[in-house]
């Protein structure tokens, strides 16, 4: 006696265990009785499906009822009820050739996918038929010509490359801002490389430094105090900050502040009348802010502005105590 093993519960039945598919002359993968199983099954799952949608197409070939028809002559009904075969869950109504396609990869996403890589892969070895050979090329001219050779000869990120080439042949600018829009849009670049090449392509010199430094702290490549130096360097002003005080009630000696300052502020000093190296001019200029401090508290104190040490850091900054 010849048998078959049922695709559904696995068992090794006689052949008269299995039906004809549609009259054909082979059998059914599944035998009778879980087929009489799944049948009452899809029953119920229909009964609980939403109906179809007027105009509905098929989330996976995009055929509308009429078009799976003609894919489908032998079918009555075009719409099938998708299910998760494990839980028999409805996922939705797909046409029957989509429906048997997902049932022949038994719902398996890792055999999708390398069907995929495999087509992906065959698709690189053919050989399209020139452009010019096509009976849709002739008759095309001038930049119609170029757009339509380009969709037949390209896809994706390539495409859109080819398409800004030939919208902005006379337009370098143009180009190369909707060369940055698509490559962001495909994550080939980043938002910060995309604002960073985007400002060098409309701005030059101290504007162009002045877009960059914006760019860096607004994705925080810099800290607020670096921004505001930086800013002050390529404008030319005068910058001073104090960013470290520390100050001890019981012992002056103790106290000490911290400053960083730019060329420009020394300029600025010595265009006021202040004389000697830098860190001179710098300890000048500390006195007389101490002074004015006194002056305007009314208080003598000699002691606090005779003695002020000044320490070079590594970092170039100098603490002043």
């Amino acid at each position: 006696m010849s048998t078959k093993t049922c695709g559904i519960c696995h068992r090794d039945l006689p052949t008269t265990s299995f039906g004809k598919d549609g009259g054909a002359n082979y059998l059914r993968y599944e035998c009778k009785e879980c087929a009489r199983k799944q049948a009452k099954i899809l029953r119920e799952i229909k009964k609980s499906a939403p109906p179809i949608p007027e105009d509905y197409r098929c989330p996976i070939c995009n055929r509308n009822e009429t078009e799976a028809k003609g894919y489908n002559k032998n079918k009555k009904f075009v719409w099938c009820a998708d299910h998760d075969h494990k839980t028999n869950r409805f996922r939705g109504w797909l046409c029957h050739k989509c429906n048997l396609g997902l049932g022949n990869f038994d719902d398996d996403l890792e055999r999708l996918k390398k069907s995929i890589e495999y087509l992906k892969k065959d698709r690189k070895h053919f050989m399209k038929i020139p452009f010019f050979l096509l009976p849709a090329s002739w008759g095309l001219k001038g930049k119609t010509r170029q757009i339509a050779e380009a969709e037949y000869l390209y896809e994706g990120y390539n495409l859109e490359c080819k398409l800004a080439e030939i919208e902005h042949a006379d337009d370098a600018v143009g180009l190369n801002k909707s060369l940055l829009d698509i490559k962001l849009k495909y994550n080939k670049i980043d938002q910060y490389t995309y604002d960073s090449e985007l400002s060098a392509i409309s701005k030059e010199g101290n504007d162009l430094e002045l877009a960059k430094l914006d760019i860096d702290l607004k994705h925080n490549k810099i800290s607020t105090t670096e921004y505001e130096r930086k800013k002050a360097d390529i404008v030319g002003e005068p910058w001073i900050s104090m960013p470290k005080i520390s100050w001890d009630p019981v012992s002056s000696t103790k106290t000490f502040l911290e400053l960083d300052y730019n060329d420009h502020f020394i300029n600025f000093l010595r265009k006021n009348g202040y004389t000697g190296t830098d860190d001179e001019c710098i300890n000048r200029w500390l006195n007389d802010i101490c002074n004015s401090i006194l002056d305007e508290m009314s208080q003598e104190d000699p002691d606090f502005v005779t003695t002020v040490k000044r320490i070079r850091r590594d970092d170039g900054k100098v603490e002043h105590s």
